[in-house]
């Protein structure tokens, strides 16, 4: 029995090295299905940003390649205003720049009074979307992760729900009419034939009454003067 022992306690020390490795195996195999739990987003703004750097990127190479900096450069614009101010009295030109600069600082205080507001509509508006997510989570724990918690985003995957809803209803409903067209073109081609059938038999049936009535009408016609003979 001694002898037995020590061999498992050998087997024992032997393997644990590779049962160590396998454990170590199956933890890091396992690690990224945990980390994974949530689903990815099925759109976020990321998209939104990015089609906008890609577009704006080609804005610019387009605009550098035509040479709209150097065409704008070879206006003369110090000149023009000159000839503009040189024909406007002092008096006006104090007012229009008086007036001007009245602009330009109305403009600045409602830039700042529309962020303002913005910001103040943004904390509340974002906490109701974040809500919405949360217990969209809740009732459909599958889909966690699925929304992104943020305004923007929640308004884009609204959006782009209603779009895919619109295309998917555009698509059973033009199903629905080429199906009652097919159905209603084989339904009327079977009623017309059914009555082109029954109008030939009628007219027949109307043929042969004729020929039998005027056949009738010359036998009459045949038996008054051999009566009149008697």
């Amino acid at each position: 029995r001694a002898p037995s022992a020590r061999r498992a306690l050998a087997c024992a020390v032997c393997h644990a090295p590779g049962i160590m490795a396998a454990r170590v195996l199956v933890l890091a195999l396992a690690q990224p299905a945990l980390v994974a739990a949530d689903a990815k987003p099925l759109i976020s703004t990321d998209l939104v940003y990015g089609t906008a750097d890609v577009l704006s990127g080609m804005a610019r190479f387009a605009w550098t390649k035509a040479g709209v900096d150097g065409l704008l450069a070879r206006v003369p614009t110090a000149d023009i205003k000159k000839t503009i101010t040189a024909q406007i009295p002092p008096d006006a030109m104090k007012k229009i720049e008086s007036l001007s600069s009245e602009a330009s600082v109305k403009k600045v205080q409602l830039e700042q009074m529309m962020v303002d507001l913005m910001q103040m509509a943004y904390g509340p508006a974002n906490d109701a979307a974040v809500g919405l997510v949360n217990e969209f989570e809740k009732l459909v724990p599958k889909y966690k992760g699925l929304i992104p918690k943020t305004l923007g985003n929640v308004v884009l995957f609204a959006a782009f729900v209603g779009f895919v809803a619109y295309f998917l209803l555009q698509v059973v409903v033009f199903v629905l009419r080429l199906a009652k067209g097919i159905f209603c073109c084989l339904c009327c081609c079977s009623c017309l034939r059914r009555g082109s059938s029954s109008t030939a038999k009628s007219g027949k049936k109307g043929s042969r009454v004729e020929e039998k009535g005027k056949a009738a009408s010359k036998t009459a016609a045949a038996a008054k003067p051999a009566a009149k003979k008697k």
